[in-house]
């Protein structure tokens, strides 16, 4: 059985909605709820596959941004990874692999978002 979900629709010539499902838009002269099949899609972990110290992440995120900020280390917390690594093996079934470093991408991206100002 696939799962459901309600999706409301706000009724009137404004109505729209959001990614979320919620209804939006202006003046409506009432809310109708409607069960929806989920989308079908597939996930993919869209990543190196290295392993990557936070340690290394942040300093990498530092560089790219230019920032002179200084990474503070607090004590370890329940709950906290100590070791992480994306499994790419889904995403090699497409015959894709990464074309940039973790760098250049983060590079990439800030220059992106400058740009954007």
């Amino acid at each position: 059985m696939e799962s459901q979900r309600a999706l409301r629709v706000r009724l009137g010539s404004a109505a729209g909605i959001d990614p979320a499902g919620q209804a939006s838009g202006r003046a409506g002269s009432g809310v109708a709820s409607a069960p929806v099949a989920a989308p079908r899609y597939d996930v993919y972990n869209v990543a190196r596959g290295e392993s990557l110290s936070v340690n290394d992440l942040a300093n990498a995120v530092v560089d790219a941004v230019g920032s002179s900020s200084m990474i503070r280390h607090e004590t370890e917390r329940p709950g906290d990874v100590r070791h992480s690594q994306a499994d790419v093996s889904r995403l090699a079934t497409l015959k894709r692999s990464p074309a940039v470093s973790l760098e250049e991408g983060l590079r990439r991206t800030v220059a992106h978002f400058r740009e954007r100002r």
